[in-house]
C-alpha cells in the first residue's frame, strides 16, 4: 500500500482486495502484473516490483528501434533522449566498468558494420563466459530482463551474430583478449529517468 501511495499520492481508491493481490503475486508469481485504481499498473519481476501508467513509463530501454546502422565512431542518435557511441581507446586498467550500459570490445568491433535493431524471432546469442549459443529468450529469463521490456532491448549485431545486448551482456566471441592495448567502447547513453522501482 505504501508504494502505491507514494507513486499516486493517495491511497483512496485502493481497497483490501487490491492489497491482498499484490501481497499474494509478490509471494508466488515473477512476471506478472495486475491493473490498479487510477491508471496505474502493478508489475512484479524477478528481483523487484514496479508501477508504471500511461503517462509514466517505466521502461530503461528506448522505444521500439527502426532497424539502425551505427556510426563507426562518436554518436548514434535514437529517439526520446537515447543514444548509442562507438570510440576506440586505449586499453583502461579495469574492464569492468561498474555501469551496465557500458561496455568494453575487441578493438577490431571499431571497423565492423554494426547494426542497431531489437530483438527477431529465432535470436540466438553467445554471452560472454559461454561456449554454446542459447535462445535470446533464454538470456532473458536468466538474465531477469521483465517480459514487458524485452521487445524493447537493444541488440547490437554485425555478421557474426548479436555483439551486445545493452545493458546487459557482451558477447563472447567479441571480448578483450590479454594481448589487446586497444578497446572499442560502446555506451547506451540514456535520458534521465525516474522510475518507481522498488527491491523485493
Amino acid at each position: 500500500m505504501l508504494g502505491y501511495r507514494n507513486y499516486v499520492g493517495h491511497s483512496q481508491q485502493l481497497e483490501r482486495t487490491h492489497v491482498s493481490e499484490m501481497a499474494s503475486q509478490l509471494l508466488n508469481h515473477s512476471g506478472t502484473s495486475m491493473d490498479l485504481p487510477c491508471g496505474v499498473s502493478f508489475h512484479v519481476d524477478k528481483d523487484s516490483f514496479s508501477f508504471s501508467s500511461n503517462d509514466n513509463d517505466d521502461c530503461p530501454y528506448p522505444p521500439p528501434i527502426v532497424e539502425t546502422s551505427l556510426n563507426h565512431f562518436g554518436f548514434t542518435q535514437l529517439d526520446n533522449g537515447f543514444a548509442v557511441t562507438r570510440e576506440l581507446r586505449n586499453r583502461p586498467r579495469q574492464l569492468d566498468t561498474g555501469d551496465s550500459w557500458v561496455t568494453y570490445a575487441s578493438p577490431a568491433i571499431a571497423n565492423l558494420s554494426l547494426l542497431l535493431r531489437n530483438r527477431k524471432n529465432g535470436d540466438r546469442f553467445q554471452p560472454l563466459g559461454m561456449n554454446p549459443h542459447i535462445k535470446l529468450q533464454d538470456f532473458f529469463v536468466g538474465a531477469g530482463v521483465p517480459k514487458r521490456w524485452r521487445d524493447r532491448v537493444p541488440l547490437i549485431e554485425s555478421n557474426n551474430g548479436i555483439l551486445w545486448v545493452a545493458g546487459s551482456r557482451l558477447a563472447e566471441w567479441g571480448k578483450v583478449m590479454p594481448e589487446h592495448t586497444e578497446v572499442t567502447r560502446l555506451e547506451l547513453i540514456r535520458p534521465q529517468l525516474s522510475t518507481n522501482d522498488h527491491k523485493i
